[in-house]
């Protein structure tokens, strides 16, 4: 198979200092001569004159939307812009490993799946809170990695997916979603269309620094079937359910490995479920969301 261009796409609205780091990343691919160009949406926003000229590059298109729609419009803007074989998405605060995109490439020649997701790893934690977190994240790593053998939605994550011509041309995210990348997982599994977790892709992240950062990005995720089962018409509980087994062997694996933040996590955990079920969250009625400040911070050098 004819190795395919490479379109990278990054919906934003922050548009701060991580993007930079994001670009740098995308700039230091091993792979950088198959991107044929980075479309950067700014989502009714600004660019500060500082962040502006540092994203200057031939291959990159920078799109100023003029009112804020949300990251679902700013992706169905990016699918009807692109016309390469393959089509990356990523966000503004992550470090993509310098292989990422040649190994997403590589998967896509030799297996021809429609949508592939890397694997995205916490960088390392400082804080206390960042510790306990880092537990959990291991958890759901284990879990994602045993269950179907990878081919579940806990596997995609948003930080780094990629799409064939195939499924980008041919979907539309609904505009007031919030969870899109289970979304284009469901989308894709009841096109019955190929998906693969590419294990040797990596995308780095920053664990959120405080409670309330780290409660947004639940609130997403506990609500991910309810508002996705409006779109599809369906119950989707076979997608959702995790093997109750699975869970529980994760949790005794990690506790080896974290014996003192396992149980912290456990706890806070469980305490953040009961939260999301007493304060009754309603469904989201626009595309966008506030931003985690914290999952900015990337830190290293500009």
């Amino acid at each position: 198979m004819k190795t395919p261009a490479v379109s990278i796409g990054i919906p934003t609205y922050e548009a701060g200092i991580s993007l930079i780091r994001t670009l740098n990343s995308i700039f230091n691919q091993s792979a950088f001569s198959q991107i044929r160009e980075v479309i950067i949406v700014v989502d009714g926003n600004t660019l500060t004159p500082q962040v502006r000229n540092r994203l200057r590059h031939p291959k990159v298109r920078i799109v100023m939307r003029p009112e804020r729609m949300g990251q679902s419009s700013c992706l169905n803007y990016i699918f009807s812009r692109v016309h390469n074989g393959l089509l990356l998405l990523t966000n503004d605060d992550v470090v993509l490993d310098k292989h990422a995109t040649k190994n997403f490439i590589e998967c896509y020649i030799a297996q021809r799946p429609d949508f592939l997701a890397a694997q995205a790893k916490p960088l390392p934690p400082k804080s206390l809170f960042e510790r306990i977190l880092f537990a959990g994240q291991t958890i759901n790593t284990r879990i994602a990695s045993r269950w179907l053998n990878g081919d579940n939605y806990l596997s995609v994550n948003g930080r780094m997916i990629a799409l064939s011509r195939r499924l980008y041309s041919n979907i539309s995210i609904p505009p007031g979603l919030w969870n899109n990348d289970a979304y284009i997982y469901l989308y894709a599994k009841l096109k019955n269309l190929g998906f693969i977790n590419v294990n040797n892709a990596r995308v780095y992240y920053k664990l959120p620094g405080n409670v309330a950062d780290h409660l947004r990005q639940s609130y997403k995720f506990h609500l991910s079937q309810r508002e996705n089962e409006i779109y599809f018409h369906d119950s989707l509980t076979r997608f959702y359910k995790i093997p109750v087994s699975l869970s529980i062997k994760a949790m005794i694996h990690t506790l080896f490995d974290q014996p003192v933040f396992t149980p912290l996590y456990i706890v806070f955990s469980a305490l953040t479920r009961i939260w999301l079920t007493i304060s009754h969250q309603s469904l989201p009625n626009t595309g966008y969301w506030n931003t985690d400040r914290s999952t900015k911070l990337l830190g290293g050098k500009l």
